[in-house]
């Protein structure tokens, strides 16, 4: 998580790049926040996967999408996720 936050910080001051976090089990999660241009503006994509098995049946059931957010919104994330570190 610190290795994470330190390369957060390190996006948000060059608005260039981006940053990744996923789950220690392949797949069921992922966050990558990472610019979309030149001109500095960000993007979220997020995957979130739970494998259910129901007797002989396995059943993938996943989420997953991606949105434009305001480059002022990564201080907020920086913050939100110092929160699970403290």
């Amino acid at each position: 998580m610190e290795c994470f936050l330190t390369q957060l910080e390190a996006l948000e001051e060059s608005r260039q790049g981006s940053v990744k976090i996923s789950s220690m089990s392949p797949e069921e999660f992922s966050f990558e926040i990472r610019s979309s241009d030149k001109l500095g503006h960000m993007e979220i994509e997020v995957s979130l996967q739970r494998n259910q098995y129901s007797g002989p049946k396995y059943w993938p059931t996943k989420i997953s999408g991606g949105f434009e957010i305001d480059p002022q919104a990564i201080e907020q994330l920086i913050s939100c996720f110092r929160r699970f570190t403290n």
